[in-house]
């Protein structure tokens, strides 16, 4: 983060910008959780997530009518929303996925036990859709997948038939 707030703005909570000693330099812009702000024809709201860092997810809201949510580095987080067009939302592993890896040795128990206190499971993914209002969403857009603990193509498979909707990895 250091070497890209020297040429942009940066927008992101107090405690990220102090513990990089940014909090002064004249590119760091705060947040605050559920204050919303403006930049271009965008309105910005970031709402809370759960992680092991301070974190929020932002809704991305445009004069011309799209609504795009986004969550990342984050296990889940509690708000419903109305009206998205977008979603670009953590599936970052699948627990059998996870736990065979575990089990063959290629991922360590200590790692399995950082990623499920810090990213999101593809179910609590599918938990969050099944619990909004979907019907003005055009597509859906998995991120921060991991490479080893989630079978994608599944995962996509999985999303677009819970969902009816196009599903981008």
């Amino acid at each position: 983060m250091p070497e890209i707030i020297k040429s942009h703005k940066c927008y992101a909570l107090p405690e990220v910008f102090e513990s990089f000693g940014l909090q002064e330099h004249y590119n760091a812009k705060t947040v605050e959780h559920n204050k919303s702000f403006i930049i271009g024809s965008f309105k910005i709201t970031p709402f809370s997530v759960f992680h092991d860092v301070p974190n929020v997810g932002y809704v991305i809201a445009s004069k011309h009518g799209g609504k795009l949510l986004f969550a990342t580095d984050c296990t889940h987080f509690e708000p419903s929303f109305k009206s998205l067009t977008h979603i670009a939302i953590e599936a970052n592993y699948s627990r059998p996925v996870l736990d065979y890896n575990v089990t063959t040795g290629k991922v360590h128990p200590f790692v399995k036990k950082r990623v499920i206190k810090s990213h999101m499971e593809l179910e609590e993914t599918n938990k969050f859709l099944e619990s909004n209002d979907l019907s003005k969403v055009k597509e859906i857009h998995l991120i921060h997948c991991s490479s080893d603990n989630l079978d994608k193509e599944k995962a996509q498979k999985e999303v677009e038939e819970l969902t009816g909707k196009t599903v981008y990895i």
